[in-house]
């Protein structure tokens, strides 16, 4: 967790559930950055986290995220076409 992250998620202590849906979140961001770098492949990333929340991300980071489930999205549908 970046620093930045940390502070943020600190500054939720007041809302119960906010801290594990903000690290939920960031962490889903960083497997769909690394898919979006080719380090990870997108058949393998996981889905989105039960208590993921876009308030929690900008702009570019939701389109990161978007991106990376669409090649995601890809990456079964042909993984169905070969195996059929």
């Amino acid at each position: 967790m970046t620093p930045a992250d940390l502070a943020t998620c600190q500054g939720l202590a007041n809302a119960p559930a906010a801290p594990m849906s903000f690290r939920d979140t960031r962490a889903f961001l960083r497997l769909c950055r690394q898919v979006m770098m080719g380090t990870l492949q997108p058949i393998a990333s996981p889905k989105e986290p039960k208590d993921y929340d876009g308030k929690f991300l900008n702009a570019g980071e939701k389109k990161t995220v978007n991106d990376a489930l669409n090649l995601q999205i890809d990456a079964f549908l042909n993984s169905i076409k070969i195996s059929n």
